[in-house]
């Protein structure tokens, strides 16, 4: 038996597909074995400093990006959303009469104890200008939104049913808004009462706090050109380690993104450690998280450290990550007076119509005074995707080992499998041997 195993040991390992162990038992001579041991051991060695840097590197998941220009022959326009001032003059001024509270202004004719109006009030939304007669013309899906920090608001193309087909502004979403100023007024400095937010995002998301917006001003024609990109990043272990906000829930109501996510890690790191808060903060809160608005400068110095220190930090104890998948639209925008000289009269008679004035009241300064044209449109028919890809996938890996040990010592898979069985035969092998030899060793005990 122990012949047996020795002689199938040797002809498995004469017949090894892989180079070198064939020849390394069939040659006779020590000299020309210690060469092809030699030679073996060089080219195995080889192989693994070659095929070593690519495992680490697999380990390590690096990534690709991938970025192509996609043309197509139609584009779904974005939702765009219309945010017009926060408050309405008349309702402010009302509700300071019931309460006992006397307006103050300031120099430029605005409400300066704005502040402590609102702290009064359980919801600023009820404040809020009306925006029923807003819209003059939608040619889409159209949803009223209230949002606290931003008053009343229209999301137009809200069900994505606006396709494009030729570039330019000829085939844009045209927007006409009327704007009663005198009644309009807004929390935000960034946004006067003569103007709109435009915000563009995807028609499935929310319009968010980080949004970037465009003012649209009355009695101007307002051209937005939009260039939409696609974005694809990899979860962990690959470099971006993204997120779609699973784990992450925002305080106020928005899409995940990294910036909503750092505004909102603020806020509640305001909310535990500072005794007042900024009235727009308080806004974005839920109503048991709210806090008594900040009066007076010496109140903000608490969330102007939290701010700098979070800053200085990089966010790093936020954990704020990128989102997995990102759609985003660039914006450029141009601004041109409206109506024009050439088309005053008939706009006069067809705005009147529309919102039941006749053109005897629908005077020219009427007109430039409140009205708001808006068009929406892709320049071009493409869009930029940006891919995240793995450098490295099993199959690759696999492959690249595969080639390395092809050419370096002629080996496969197979070659692997033979090998193991070899090694298994000689195992065996040695235990028999090994178990003859204690046998015969005890026999010859017992016959002393």
């Amino acid at each position: 038996m122990d012949q047996r195993t020795a002689n199938d040991l040797k002809e498995s390992a004469a017949s090894l597909t892989m180079h070198g162990f064939g020849r390394l038992l069939s040659t006779k001579s020590k000299a020309m074995r210690c060469i092809w041991l030699l030679l073996m051991l060089f080219f195995v060695s080889l192989v693994i400093l070659t095929v070593m840097p690519t495992v680490r590197r697999y380990f390590k998941s690096p990534s690709l990006t991938k970025v192509e220009t996609v043309r197509v022959s139609e584009m779904k326009m974005p939702a765009i959303t219309v945010c017009g001032p926060t408050l309405s003059k008349y309702r402010v001024k009302q509700f300071a009469e019931k309460s006992n509270i006397t307006l103050e202004k300031d120099k430029h004719g605005q409400i300066s104890n704005l502040e402590e109006i609102l702290s009064k009030y359980d919801s600023p939304a009820k404040l809020a200008y009306d925006t029923r007669t807003f819209i003059i013309n939608p040619k889409s899906g159209l949803e009223r939104l209230g949002i606290e920090y931003r008053g009343y608001c229209y999301k137009i193309n809200s069900n994505g049913t606006f396709i494009q087909r030729t570039a330019g502004p000829d085939r844009s979403l045209e927007i006409v808004l009327f704007l009663n100023v005198s009644d309009g007024m807004s929390i935000s400095s960034r946004q006067p009462g003569d103007s709109v937010e435009v915000i563009i995002q995807d028609h499935k998301q929310f319009p968010s706090v980080d949004s970037g917006t465009v003012l649209a001003p009355v009695g101007h024609l307002t051209q937005i050109e939009v260039k939409k990109t696609e974005i694809r990043r990899l979860k962990s272990p690959y470099p971006s380690k993204c997120t779609n906000g699973e784990n992450m829930k925002l305080l106020f109501k928005g899409e995940y993104t990294i910036n909503n996510c750092r505004l909102s890690c603020f806020l509640s790191k305001v909310v535990h450690k500072c005794k007042t808060i900024y009235h727009f903060y308080n806004l974005l809160l839920p109503k048991k998280m709210r806090k008594p608005p900040s009066s007076r400068e010496d109140d903000f110095l608490c969330q102007n450290n939290i701010e700098k220190t979070l800053r200085s930090e990089e966010y790093a104890s936020c954990g704020c990550r990128l989102p997995c998948n990102e759609i985003r639209f660039r914006k450029s925008a141009s601004f041109s007076k409206w109506p024009s000289t050439q088309d005053i009269a008939w706009e006069r008679v067809s705005l009147g119509f529309e919102i039941g004035l006749n053109k005897s009241n629908l005077t020219e300064k009427f007109v430039r005074d409140n009205f708001i044209a808006i068009n929406v449109f892709f320049g071009d028919m493409e869009y930029q995707k940006i891919t995240e890809i793995p450098m490295y996938t099993l199959d690759k890996l696999i492959g690249e080992i595969g080639g390395q040990m092809g050419i370096w010592v002629g080996a496969s898979i197979f070659s692997l499998l033979e090998l193991i069985y070899l090694f298994v035969l000689f195992v065996r092998f040695s235990w028999r041997k090994k178990r003859a030899f204690n046998l015969d060793k005890s026999s010859a005990v017992e016959e002393q």
